[in-house]
């Protein structure tokens, strides 16, 4: 059974690094939208130049981030990532997690009509 588990959790900790360089919320580009959309289980996304150090730069959504699917995923923010929900947006979470054995690290999250992010996935890590 371990041993099983170990196999699994070492697969989902070998993926790929998709890192987001635009505040936009467009799903094409180096946005965290078209991150998200195209996370596989065990993806890491981080945050590049255009996220500075030492400050949170804001990205406003129009809408609902994509749900987070891919289990094993981690968004690592870095504290330097704050997703705001906008005005126009009169309904939904910012970011939905439901799938298991995610990490999201040092992401602010506010601003939304229901909640800044929701878990429904389990051994999900929120911190930062």
């Amino acid at each position: 059974m371990i041993a099983a588990w170990l196999a699994t959790w070492a697969s989902l900790a070998s993926g790929a690094t998709c890192t987001v360089y635009s505040t936009g919320d467009s799903s094409s580009g180096t946005t965290l939208r078209n991150c998200l959309l195209n996370a596989n289980p065990g993806d890491t996304i981080t945050f590049g130049t255009q996220f500075p150090a030492g400050t949170v730069t804001n990205i406003t959504l129009s809408s609902a981030l994509p749900d987070i699917v891919a289990a094993g995923l981690v968004v690592d923010g870095d504290d330097r990532v704050g997703i705001v929900c906008a005005a126009a947006m009169t309904t939904g979470n910012g970011l939905t997690v439901v799938a298991n054995d995610v990490q999201i690290l040092d992401l602010e999250v506010r601003d939304c009509p229901a909640d800044g992010l929701r878990v429904t996935g389990i051994n999900v890590v929120v911190s930062g």
